[in-house]
């Protein structure tokens, strides 16, 4: 640590996306620009949100008339009011002629409203500083405020919300990541964000995870995190033998199969909201759901169909580490679910799970029945005993 300086280097290999992205023309106060590199702007969050005091993606576009290669660094105040710089962790940046390079990296800033200074550094010594406007920077939570990240397609987090008891001085925003290239390649890149969710019926955004991204998923779990996957008509290509994302599933993958009476569905509900299913239009004749089923399911089955909860789990509470999964075996993201009035009960009491407040949005008798299984991992055997002592 410098007297008056604290660096910080961390590798993010991908650009991240942001609403807004601060152009310099409108944004240069105070800039220097002894070289021909020009600091185009930056993109800063992740799915638009950022969180003082955790770290979040940044991305800094450069351009240039000719090719130039230095260093880089961000620099913002701490909560100290000490300037503290972020490099990434790659110690030279190039960038070709004519063309634009964008530049990840990790970054912690202390206020909603943040103070930023961009420095290029070229070989030769020459450098180009830019400060932008804050206002255009974009507005990031507070510590205190709880983040909900969705990834791919929508479950209806922000409707849950709507629906959700909430404790006293209780504040969460959601953001949302559409393409996968948004994805962080390190677990830090999570850093602000409380639950995640995964939907899986979009089988374009999943094959376009990488398994960097995806190791920082699973990575970020196991160190507290927790994610609502929902797995249900694309079991066989995510979860089965070829799957890449098996190892996300609190059990074995079985077997595809439908459902014809959504009824134990509707009931992990807690609310008088039937589900409407699709009808055939050749027979006439209403379409079963879709439901990825699994085999030797472990940690807590919430929900299942039949008699035998080991038949047909279709919401499972599991630990993975030091964080939890909560698995549902049907696509909230895809029709009928889709625009199910009761989607967003069913999303509020996965919450509640998730963020450690049983009881959930209703009094659902689904909630009393829950088995315990075998936990995998010494982590959940730890959780399970605790859960024992309020």
């Amino acid at each position: 640590m410098l007297s008056h300086l604290k660096t910080i280097g961390l590798t993010v290999l991908l650009p991240f996306l942001v609403p807004a992205i601060t152009p310099a023309r409108t944004a240069i106060a105070d800039a220097r620009a002894a070289t021909d590199v020009e600091i185009v702007g930056v993109k800063i969050g992740l799915g638009g949100a950022f969180r003082t005091g955790k770290w979040t993606p940044m991305t800094v576009q450069l351009k240039s008339e000719s090719d130039a290669s230095g260093t880089l660094q961000v620099i913002t105040l701490d909560g100290d009011g000490m300037q503290a710089a972020f490099r990434p962790d790659a110690s030279r940046v190039e960038i070709r002629a004519g063309q634009t390079a964008s530049v990840p990296l990790l970054i912690r800033v202390a206020a909603v409203q943040p103070w930023l200074e961009v420095r290029f550094v070229a070989d030769n010594g020459d450098v180009t500083d830019w400060q932008p406007n804050t206002d255009e920077l974009g507005r990031g939570t507070l510590s205190s405020q709880q983040v909900l990240l969705q990834l791919g397609k929508p479950i209806g987090l922000a409707d849950a919300l709507a629906v959700r008891r909430r404790v006293a001085h209780e504040a969460m925003t959601v953001a949302k990541v559409e393409e996968a290239a948004q994805m962080p390649t390190q677990w830090l890149g999570y850093d602000a964000c409380d639950v995640i969710s995964l939907s899986t019926s979009d089988l374009t955004f999943l094959n376009r995870v990488t398994d960097e991204q995806r190791a920082a998923l699973r990575d970020w779990v196991r160190r507290g995190g927790c994610l609502i996957f929902c797995v249900g008509s694309q079991g066989e290509a995510v979860l089965g033998a070829e799957g890449q994302w098996k190892d996300f599933a609190p059990g074995q993958f079985q077997r595809v199969t439908t459902m014809r009476n959504p009824g134990r569905i509707e009931s992990f509900a807690g609310e008088n909201y039937p589900i409407t299913l699709n009808v055939d239009s050749n027979t006439g004749f209403p379409l079963p759901l879709s439901a990825s089923v699994l085999a030797d399911a472990s940690g807590n089955i919430l929900a299942y169909e039949g008699n035998d909860p080991l038949n047909q789990p279709l919401v499972v509470h599991a630990t993975e580490g030091l964080g939890q999964i909560l698995y549902v075996a049907v696509d909230l993201d895809a029709s009928p679910l889709d625009d199910w009035n009761g989607r967003r009960h069913f999303v509020a009491n996965l919450l509640d799970l998730g963020l450690g407040r049983e009881g959930g949005d209703s009094s659902s008798g689904t909630k009393g029945q829950v088995t315990h299984l075998g936990y995998r991992d010494l982590g959940g055997q730890l959780r399970a005993a605790l859960d024992r002592y309020p």
